[in-house]
């Protein structure tokens, strides 16, 4: 993973601390890296503390103020004392990521009733007490905030991830309704939708694999997860914030075809 893009002002958000769950590595830790090369106190949230550790040095390294915080946040009451953590090191959180979330493949009718509310447990469940955490502790009727969702694009069903499809749909909702019913106390809230990201993860996998994702994508590649990053600081910055109850789509165009589009530049 490369570090934080450079182009955004380093000073957009100085002053704002941030919470960014999932933070430990991925799309996370690319964000968490970002915010705070953009100026703001970071807190980095996830079940592994090593990840996490490794995040904060470098954030550290950077000369980012940040704390790194063992949390399920499937359990409410480690999202309290997170919450709290937080506002007490680094002060009040000005800024929300929710990125934490996970899904498995299987066919849906193989799906027990069980395995659905595991996967809307962290997806959707323990997102809402975040938010809901977040901002009544440190949002509402304290000048507002800005919450950003990360979700995955999936207008069109991805097989094999009927739980993961579901729960994030969800929090798609969520983002709206909360969007109109907290704006009277100043809060934000945008969902981002991510396609086919090039994760160290996703780099496991033999190079045709990746490069066979990369075919259905109308731009030809993957995503980075600086790319996310980037888009993610901006929308959680002040040059946002008549941004709020939308999702947007990063996945280089391939929401508009489905997983049926192949890049042929023969044809092109």
């Amino acid at each position: 993973m490369s570090g934080p893009r450079d182009f955004l002002p380093v000073d957009l958000l100085s002053d704002r601390t941030a919470l960014v769950t999932g933070g430990g590595t991925g799309i996370g830790k690319a964000i968490a890296l970002q915010l705070g090369a953009c100026g703001a106190r970071v807190a980095v949230a996830g079940r592994r503390p090593e990840p996490l550790e490794e995040t904060r040095t470098e954030l550290l390294a950077a000369g980012v103020e940040s704390l790194a915080l063992p949390t399920d946040i499937r359990e409410p009451e480690q999202v309290a004392a997170t919450v709290a953590a937080v506002e007490e090191d680094l002060g009040r959180i000005d800024i929300l990521v929710n990125n934490a979330g996970g899904q498995f493949v299987a066919p849906s009718r193989e799906i027990s009733t069980r395995g659905l509310h595991a996967v809307s447990r962290l997806n959707f469940e323990a997102t809402w007490e975040v938010t809901r955490t977040v901002a009544v502790e440190s949002m509402i009727g304290r000048g507002g905030g800005r919450i950003l969702n990360l979700t995955i694009a999936m207008q069109r069903g991805l097989p094999g991830l009927m739980p993961g499809v579901a729960t994030r749909a969800a929090v798609h909702s969520m983002t709206r309704h909360l969007a109109t019913e907290w704006a009277c106390h100043g809060i934000g809230i945008v969902s981002l939708a991510a396609g086919h990201v090039l994760t160290d993860g996703l780099r496991g996998y033999p190079g045709e694999v990746i490069e066979s994702l990369a075919r259905t994508v109308p731009m030809g590649r993957l995503g980075t997860p600086e790319e996310i990053a980037t888009t993610a600081a901006f929308l959680v910055s002040p040059a946002a914030d008549y941004i709020t109850g939308t999702v947007i789509d990063i996945d280089g165009g391939k929401s508009n075809h489905g997983d049926t589009y192949m890049v042929d530049k023969e044809a092109t």
